[in-house]
């Protein structure tokens, strides 16, 4: 009993640096425990056991923030670590070091955070808070605006999101809180949700120059996106299902403008070509006639017959040299359609003539396989067959030659292994035919 007395007096005392480790200790006070007491104690009595592991047991630690059991520090202690890590980690990041200054914001969070989840959690009223409690407040949302901060300089945007949202639980319309989260969100891509925070950050300070920074960013990421929109959808969500149909309409009917405008210069340039062409030939006509004319004057036949001979040949040559009609632009252009319909038809014959000598090559070719195919077969067939003839027939002629196979006395076919008696053997035998026995 005095032992198990000193060894418990020994554990209550803190353990210096170069000392033996817990275990090792508690190894030797369990020997000499057993040393001492293994006379006067029972053996199978285990109970002796029982303080032994629950009083060895020790809790981990694994960082200072835990070391002190954060439910078991005050209110007040909480606020002086939480702000404490705070102001190191304000110098940290106005050194540059954003990792470590989030590393600090975080150690302080870890500090107040039991009051941060229990008496400052969302929903409770948070507005006539007072002493230690409103410190609390105070410090936990410099912390998380802080935090927020640290993570858009990181670019961490949902972490810095979540964070600014917790300021705002803790203080509804704080401006750095609006400002950060609308930063984060529109890099984040909720460009929406991003420009409504902005928004209210503007509305409580219209002249700070971040907020319209962030909010010209808002708008440009914002134009780029609908700009992506209508490249992927095809003006889906920038234009109306009838203005889309609108601008079909006209892009139709700019596209009629043009083409008859193509066709009336065709026509204009046809017109003059025949023009210039008729011109010719009346000249030419006219020359013919004013010669035949001079020539039947020079006659010295009836000149009356000559006279109306020349007559004759001078109406008809005007009648030649008077211009036909050139037919109207609209007549014109449907003698093009025409022409044009019937050069496409002529095409399309063409083409499908084409497409059925090349079919009936292709169906002859394969008609031509198919019989050389039937003809090889047949010959294959011939062949097996007076093979198997010519094989029955040596057979028939020379069953001494086939191995193995020879006839019996009814002139059947039988192998060697069959035994066939002989005539004494079957005298000697005798009659093996059962016999009924009365």
């Amino acid at each position: 009993a005095a032992a198990i007395a000193a060894a418990k007096v020994r554990r209550t005392l803190p353990t210096l640096p170069g000392s033996a480790p817990s275990g090792a200790l508690r190894g030797r006070r369990t020997c000499r425990i057993g040393r001492d007491t293994m006379a006067d104690v029972d053996a199978n009595d285990y109970s002796r056991f029982d303080d032994v592991g629950k009083e060895d047991e020790a809790p981990a630690q694994e960082n200072p923030a835990e070391a002190d059991s954060d439910d078991e520090l005050e209110v007040p202690e909480q606020v002086l670590r939480a702000e404490a890590c705070k102001a190191e980690g304000n110098d940290l990041f106005r050194a540059g070091d954003n990792a470590g200054a989030q590393r600090k914001y975080e150690e302080g969070l870890s500090f107040i955070k039991p009051t941060d989840e229990g008496a400052l959690k969302a929903g409770n009223d948070l507005s006539n808070l007072v002493g230690p409690l409103s410190a609390a407040k105070s410090v936990t949302l410099s912390l998380h605006l802080n935090m927020s901060a640290c993570l858009n300089k990181q670019e961490s945007w949902a972490a810095s999101i979540r964070h600014a949202s917790r300021a705002l639980e803790l203080e509804p319309g704080n401006f750095k809180a609006l400002l950060r989260r609308g930063c984060a969100r529109t890099r984040f891509g909720a460009l929406d949700e991003g420009r409504t925070d902005l928004d209210h950050a503007a509305i409580l300070e219209p002249e700070n120059k971040s907020v319209k920074r962030e909010l010209k960013v808002n708008a440009q990421l914002t134009a780029r996106a609908k700009k992506k929109d209508k490249a992927s959808f095809g003006n889906l969500f920038a234009t109306s299902l009838y203005e889309d149909k609108e601008e079909e309409r006209r892009r139709k009917a700019r596209a009629a403008a043009e083409r008859e405008r193509r066709e009336r210069r065709d026509y204009e340039a046809e017109k003059l070509d025949w023009a210039a062409k008729q011109a010719e030939a009346a000249a030419g006509s006219a020359a013919d006639a004013a010669g035949a004319t001079k020539a039947a004057k020079e006659e010295d036949a009836d000149a009356a017959d000559d006279a109306e001979a020349a007559g004759e040949i001078s109406e008809t040559a005007e009648a030649a040299a008077a211009p036909a009609e050139f037919p109207t632009f609209e007549k014109w252009r449907e003698d093009k359609k025409k022409a044009k319909e019937a050069e496409e038809k002529k095409k399309k014959e063409a083409e499908e003539a084409r497409k059925a000598e090349a079919q009936r090559k292709r169906d002859e070719e394969r008609r031509q396989r198919r019989e050389a195919r039937e003809r090889e077969e047949a010959e294959r067939r011939k062949k097996k067959a007076e093979r198997a003839a010519a094989g029955a027939d040596a057979t028939a002629a020379a069953p001494s030659e086939m191995r193995g196979y020879r006839r019996t006395a009814d002139g059947k076919m039988t192998t060697y292994f069959n035994n066939e008696l002989t005539d004494e053997a079957k005298q000697l035998i005798g009659d093996i035919t059962p016999q009924r026995i009365d």
